[in-house]
């Protein structure tokens, strides 16, 4: 992929026409996720059997829950050549439940206002390592800002030992330290990052 190709990138908040070039990007993943996992009400062995047998359950979950404006389809996408290549899910904190319940996070202060967090970070694989999941995670403050989050949260890794990629499906923390998100909460390898937006 050539450098003066990847200048060219553009970051949209992820609308209708953008659909079907976010599906062939998550369907890149191979798991059938359609970045739905943090809104499924079931346990993880039914989570496994959806993605297995009825990937297009969240697909459609995700394609209606986009066109009827719902947050937890909320994100923004990452374009090369009319090519969708990344993906920044930011969600209403209060839509992440199963996230934020997560051990690491649980006892963490929650600011007042209104507060976003950054749910899921998919870079896909011929265009990772090349900064495009810094250049979404820098668009991210002032997207929360423009639909009237007061904070935007981040659960990224802190590669302190050797993850596989499959494992950073929420970031890296070094890429929100250098967007400014400042540590407020979580474990050494897994922080809750927070970034004030007013």
């Amino acid at each position: 992929m050539s450098e003066e190709r990847l200048r060219a990138i553009r970051i949209e908040p992820l609308a209708e026409q953008h659909f079907e070039g976010f599906a062939r990007l998550m369907e890149t993943s191979g798991t059938g996720c359609y970045c739905r996992y943090w809104h499924f009400a079931g346990d993880k062995n039914a989570w496994l059997a959806k993605m297995a047998f009825t990937p297009e359950e969240n697909r459609d979950e995700q394609r209606r829950a986009l066109s009827e404006n719902d947050g937890t389809a909320r994100g923004l996408v990452a374009i090369v050549d009319d090519e969708i290549i990344g993906w920044l899910k930011i969600a209403p904190r209060r839509t992440l439940d199963k996230l934020v319940r997560l051990g690491p996070y649980r006892r963490a202060e929650i600011p007042s206002g209104d507060v976003h967090g950054i749910a899921c970070l998919f870079v896909r694989e011929d265009f990772r390592r090349r900064g495009v999941g810094a250049d979404l995670v820098r668009a991210a403050a002032d997207y929360s800002r423009s639909i009237g989050a007061d904070f935007v949260e981040a659960f990224p890794r802190k590669l302190d030992t050797a993850v596989a990629d499959e494992q950073l499906m929420l970031g890296v923390s070094t890429m929100f330290d250098r967007a400014g998100f400042v540590r407020e909460g979580g474990e050494d390898s897994f922080p809750l990052l927070r970034k004030a937006l007013k």
